[in-house]
């Protein structure tokens, strides 16, 4: 649990920060630190394929 604990904080991070990417992108809005803890109502494809991109970002 030691190990595995940071990784899942900075995967957490990673698609947080994605979502934020891809709603400011979609809305053209700055993304900034408001959209940090935003959560996406995201279609469970959509939630994988943004898995899959901050696997890329990490």
């Amino acid at each position: 649990a030691l190990i595995t604990q940071p990784v899942n904080i900075r995967l957490a991070n990673a698609r947080r920060g994605a979502a934020s990417f891809f709603y400011g992108l979609h809305h053209h809005v700055p993304v900034g630190p408001k959209l940090t803890d935003f959560r996406l109502p995201f279609p469970s494809w959509l939630k994988f394929r943004l898995t899959i991109f901050s696997f890329h970002l990490s």
